[in-house]
């Protein structure tokens, strides 16, 4: 594509693993099982057949204290272990429960947790580590993981100080984004509005704040709004912060944690990768329909005319479960913003609405956003799709928005409805 796609994915956190976040990783040939952030390589897939990890996918394990963590390349995933020697034993115990496009990446997590409950003895090295069955097979090889930098990713927030001594998971049913640019801001989703803030670092120190936010109030799920508030908080006491593999902390200036993250999977450039060749609704072509090409559909706009129908899909997609109003039904899904142009001086953008359907991609509705616009975000909350954008106010010329909008669309039927605005 020509533009790097990046992507919010919706995460319903069941719990949260708290690891030695704040110890700097070992260099080369320090690598250790326990406080070594490790990347899978490669596993033995259901049929015993080792295989290589896909490619774009990110799986990774923490093991520290006893428990060990980390993303299963769709899911973060949770567990206890035990180390003694080169004997190891591991107990997954839970994860998060997100839909997995496409089919072998969810395939690729079962075999790899499956995997990973049948340790029975490790060995490290050149900076890999092996796990190994009971009988020698080797089951998991990994490499050493180099943490993440803070500009760039997506980070999702796993836990946060709930400002009375104890660090609280976020909801079920609430996501919570940070994105730090290399302008000096951080925005994203407080779990109802979306929020920025100035940030400034120097080495390890860091400030944030104040923030500001838009004005939506939500119901659902119950706290959420209590919950935005205290994790804007917590955030601007941040004084510090450490990266370790995918995870972010930040620290306050009594060494207390103020928020831990963890950075989205890359495992998502799959999906993206899909909806970027998917076949979308459209005005411009007498099929009513236009199939994209590595992110671009062109054909000109009319017999001999050199000016052309241009489609392209933006970085601003979002992956999460979409409910449709007119059945109650909930099913996977993506909201996809496309611009479309005929050759003339307007860009209109779009708002699609994919879901997934008989194994395949189907564009069930869209809707105009406007000509020129702004975006800031788009996400999934609660089966409905959220916009973030700047329009035209009633004096501002085309060319220049000015208004901040924020609205919110739900699915019925074949149709996006606005909600709220």
């Amino acid at each position: 594509m020509k533009s790097k796609l990046g992507i919010v994915i919706a995460l319903m956190t069941l719990s949260t693993l708290l690891l030695a976040a704040c110890n700097p990783a070992p260099t080369a040939g320090q690598a250790t099982l326990e406080g070594t952030p490790w990347k899978l390589a490669s596993y033995v897939d259901a049929a015993g057949d080792p295989v290589d990890i896909l490619p774009g996918s990110e799986v990774t394990a923490l093991f520290a204290e006893g428990r060990v963590a980390g993303s299963g390349g769709c899911n973060r995933y949770m567990g206890t272990y035990t180390a003694s020697g080169q004997k190891l034993t591991v107990e997954v115990g839970g994860s998060t429960m997100m839909y997995c496009s496409p089919e072998e990446l969810s395939t690729q997590e079962t075999d790899y947790l499956a995997a990973l409950n049948r340790a029975a003895t490790h060995k490290i090295a050149d900076d890999q580590l092996q796990i190994t069955a009971e009988g020698g097979e080797v089951l998991l090889t990994y490499l050493v993981l180099e943490p993440k930098p803070l500009v760039g990713p997506t980070w999702g927030l796993t836990s946060y100080n709930n400002g009375k001594g104890a660090l609280s998971s976020p909801l079920a049913g609430s996501d919570i984004t940070a994105v730090f640019s290399a302008d000096g801001n951080m925005s994203g989703s407080a779990g109802c509005n979306s929020y920025s803030a100035p940030y400034d670092v120097d080495g390890s120190k860091i400030s944030i704040g104040p923030a500001v936010s838009t004005r939506m109030a939500c119901a659902e799920p119950e706290g959420i709004m209590e919950q935005e508030m205290t994790f804007l908080a917590a955030v601007e006491t941040a004084t510090e912060y450490a990266i370790e593999g995918d995870e972010l902390v930040l620290l306050n200036d009594e060494g207390v944690k103020a928020a831990v993250f963890a950075a989205r999977s890359e495992a998502s450039a799959l999906a993206l990768e899909l909806l970027a060749n998917a076949e979308y609704k459209t005005e411009w072509t007498p099929e009513g329909v236009v199939r994209l090409q590595d992110g671009e559909y062109r054909a000109p706009a009319a017999p001999g005319s050199s000016s052309e129908i241009v489609i392209s899909m933006t970085e601003y997609v979002a992956v999460g479960q979409l409910k449709d109003l007119a059945t109650g039904n909930t099913e996977p899904g993506a909201a996809v913003i496309l611009t479309s142009s005929g050759g003339g001086s307007g860009t209109f953008y779009e708002l699609h609405a994919v879901v997934t359907r008989d194994g395949g991609l189907v564009d069930a509705a869209w809707t105009q956003l406007g000509d020129r616009v702004q975006m800031n975000t788009v996400s999934i909350d609660n089966g409905e799709i959220l916009v973030d954008m700047v329009t035209q106010g009633s004096e501002d010329p085309q060319c220049c928005p000015t208004q901040p909008l924020v609205q919110t669309y739900a699915l019925q039927g074949d149709e996006l409805i606005l909600t709220s605005e």
